[in-house]
């Protein structure tokens, strides 16, 4: 499977609502990184870039569980 393949079949299983984008992959010697990223939907206009980083980490944390 190459890489454009690996990134449409992830995008085919994950919920359209869910991706802000194309899944990145970079492959290795011994493992295959997958970045998907998600939609930062319902944050607040005016956070500061520290509150929206820790907005940010908070909802990738959700999204593991």
């Amino acid at each position: 499977m190459n890489t454009t393949e690996l990134q449409s079949w992830i995008q085919q299983r994950l919920p359209a609502n869910l991706l802000a984008g194309v899944p990145e992959i970079a492959a290795y010697e011994d493992e295959v990184v997958i970045m998907v990223p998600i939609v930062a939907a319902g944050f607040a206009a005016d956070l500061t870039g520290d509150e929206r980083r820790q907005a940010e980490y908070q909802l990738i944390a959700q999204r593991r569980n």
